[in-house]
């Protein structure tokens, strides 16, 4: 048996937002944020997929609410300088 097949790691893609959406400032002011958040809700529902993972349902799961709600105070509190 081949002990380096056991423990050898799967490269993980990372899904985020496209370079538009992660640069774009404007978008995160009240008055744009709900069209980001709903551009972003393919961003969110994978992220939260593979965390719990398992498929999700919008209508069913309260993880996708849980963060629906966590994304939004990440917008609030996004800080450009860091």
């Amino acid at each position: 048996m081949n002990l380096k097949l056991l423990f050898h790691k799967k490269e993980k893609t990372i899904f985020g937002l496209n370079e538009e959406q992660s640069f774009n400032i404007d978008a995160l002011a009240s008055e744009n944020r709900s069209n980001f958040i709903e551009d972003s809700k393919g961003f969110i529902y994978t992220t939260t997929s593979k965390i719990c993972k398992r498929h999700l349902i919008w209508e069913n799961d309260e993880e996708l609410s849980i963060s629906l709600m966590a994304f939004n105070i990440s917008c609030d509190k996004y800080d450009k300088t860091k």
